[in-house]
Order: C-alpha cells, then sequence, then structure tokens
C-alpha cells in the first residue's frame, strides 16, 4: 500500500477513531476488540447497528486479516457483537 506508515497506524491523536499500539504487550486482536468495545459504548457504532467487516476493521487498524477476525471472535465471546449469517455484524452493546 503506497504511502503506508505502520507506525502511525491504528492510532488517532484526537483521540477518536481507532487506537491500538502496535508494540504494546498485549496482544494486537485484544487490543482491537477492547477499542471496538469503546467505539460501541460511545455510540459510534449504535447497539443494533452494523460494524465494519473483519476485511474493514483489519485495514482500517492496520493489522493482518487474521487479526481481525480474532478481534471479531472475541467481541462475539464478549456478547458486543452478534453475527447473523447472510447479513452481517451488529453491535449489540457491552455490559
Amino acid at each position: 500500500m503506497a504511502g503506508f506508515d505502520r507506525r502511525n497506524s491504528g492510532r488517532d491523536q484526537a483521540g477518536l477513531g481507532p487506537r491500538i499500539d502496535l508494540n504494546g504487550a498485549e496482544y494486537l486482536y485484544i487490543q482491537l476488540a477492547e477499542d471496538m468495545i469503546r467505539r460501541i459504548e460511545s455510540g459510534e457504532f449504535p447497539s443494533g447497528g452494523p460494524i465494519p467487516s473483519e476485511r474493514d476493521l483489519a485495514a482500517e487498524y492496520g493489522v493482518s486479516g487474521n487479526t481481525g477476525r480474532r478481534a471479531v471472535r472475541e467481541l462475539r465471546r464478549r456478547d458486543a457483537i452478534t453475527t447473523l449469517r447472510g447479513k452481517g455484524t451488529y453491535a449489540t452493546g457491552h455490559d
């Protein structure tokens, strides 16, 4: 990808949008899942509303497709999202 700077991917200087630390000690998929929960709780992805696909999440955060897939699996495990086969994945809120 031309012009892609991995050092700044997954971060937002204004405090909005995706935030992960590519060099942090915590697994990237956990960071991505926790950031998505933050975004769901903030209303960026309202309960019942669609969330980006695994592929789109991976691209948005600058991580591999497998990391995006594992993050979505973690979000499902935490009941923050639900996936309806053939329809998409939706925010369900979070405790």
